[in-house]
């Protein structure tokens, strides 16, 4: 497997763009975009996009291998990573599952590399019950910055 970082030139605030390539399997790829919706209210904010495998191979725990390769490089040790589990991006008539055993995968995948469910009020994902954000922090992370993180997970409070 090759794995590439690269600044993603399009996007301002030193975004980082994971391209994984697996030899033996040629038409799976990967790409971990990591960019913040956050980035202009808080600079350790990076939120992990779309993690992709083909239909054909998500038994063979692909996700998981790329994400737990992604997160074993130290740059992610430096940021808060955020994810938004939103449930209509799911493959629900593929998989078999119901919509809330889709999310528990979903958490599971994600919970793997450390991030974990956080309470927001942030109205895209609160629009419905499956939806989820997950949130890891960083090693190397101040405490300021995660408690300024914690304050925008809630803005819309007293509103």
């Amino acid at each position: 497997m090759s794995i590439a970082f690269s600044p993603d030139t399009k996007r301002p605030n030193n975004n980082k763009v994971i391209k994984m390539e697996n030899d033996v399997l040629r038409t799976s790829r990967c790409i971990i975009h990591m960019e913040g919706p956050c980035n202009s209210k808080h600079p350790y904010v990076l939120e992990l996009g779309a993690v992709k495998v083909s239909s054909e191979w998500r038994n063979d725990k692909i996700a998981h291998y790329l994400l737990m390769e992604a997160f074993s490089h130290n740059f992610v040790e430096d940021h808060v990573v955020v994810t938004i589990v939103f449930c209509w991006h799911w493959d629900l008539k593929n998989s078999g599952l119901t919509m809330m055993n889709y999310q528990k995968m979903m958490t599971r995948l994600f919970s793997a590399v450390g991030l974990m469910k956080r309470a927001t009020d942030d109205p895209d994902i609160t629009e419905h019950p499956a939806n989820v954000l997950m949130v890891r922090f960083g090693r190397n992370v101040p405490k300021e910055a995660i408690q300024r993180f914690e304050k925008l997970t809630f803005l819309n409070r007293g509103r």
